[in-house]
């Protein structure tokens, strides 16, 4: 397994105690090229990171770049999907209550639709957008 460090964790480091490239150089016993290169590119080697940890007292594992598992594996995407359709199913179950609510004040207070029609349409959308978003998510995670 090939590390991947970090350059923008050492120039942080670096920075935090106020040092020059020339500093770290001279603590680290590491040319001021190298640490230009290793800056700009993460690139180097395996003992050259272990002497720039050294000047901070840390150990290499400092300045690896943080992994993460390969984006969209058949789990993400399931966990992704599994999430949204049930916030989505609950918004849903609100919406429906949020209709029966509407009606239930229609009849009460012998309202024709016509007076609330802005919450009507309000409804609507939030139905159509729970119904909506995980098929927009699926087919988002299939890209």
């Amino acid at each position: 397994m090939k590390l991947s460090f970090d350059p923008k964790i050492l120039i942080a480091h670096r920075r935090d105690k106020y040092w020059t490239q020339e500093d770290l150089a001279a603590a680290s016993g590491v040319s001021t090229r190298t640490i230009q290169r290793v800056e700009r590119s993460g690139g180097g080697s395996l003992e050259t990171w272990k002497a720039l940890a050294a000047a901070f007292e840390e150990t290499p594992e400092v300045f690896l770049k943080s992994v993460r598992p390969s984006q969209n594996t058949a789990a993400e995407k399931r966990n992704a999907l599994f999430g949204v359709t049930i916030g989505c199913l609950g918004g849903l179950i609100g919406c429906s209550f949020g209709w029966f609510g509407l009606l239930q004040s229609f009849e009460g207070l012998q309202h024709t639709l016509a007076h609330n029609i802005v919450e009507l349409i309000l409804v609507t959308v939030a139905s159509a957008f729970c119904l909506v978003v995980p098929v927009l998510t699926w087919r988002h995670l299939q890209n």
